[in-house]
């Protein structure tokens, strides 16, 4: 078992809750269509870490992109506590902004 195990694991199941979260967030009004824009951004992210992974990208890179997809899912944390969202889609988004940290914080414990 490979240090990579439980970041790849993680990964995936992010990209997963991610997915459903695309899904079943309404767009019918202002701040929906922002935080669904917010998520579908993180979605394209999680592709990213992934292509990085897969590619065997430098860990700088990889750590890089395991950023910036902690920060578009922080971003839609901080939209929902501005916003109207019902308790189980808030809760998704921290689970996921969640996920993001421990993969970052796993990444970056590799490096060194």
């Amino acid at each position: 078992m490979t240090a990579l195990d439980p970041t790849a694991k993680s990964i995936a199941d992010l990209d997963n809750l991610l997915q459903l979260l695309c899904k079943g967030v309404k767009t019918s009004t202002p701040w929906e269509r922002a935080l669904h824009e917010l998520l579908t951004q993180a979605d394209r992210q999680v592709l990213i870490v992934r292509l990085s992974v897969s590619m065997d990208a430098s860990s700088t890179e990889l750590i890089d992109s395991a950023r910036v997809l902690f920060e578009s899912l922080r971003a839609a944390d901080l939209h929902l506590s501005k916003g109207r969202c019902d308790e189980s889609t808030r809760a998704a988004v921290k689970l996921a902004k969640g996920l993001a940290q421990n993969i970052l914080k796993r990444l970056q414990s590799t490096e060194s």
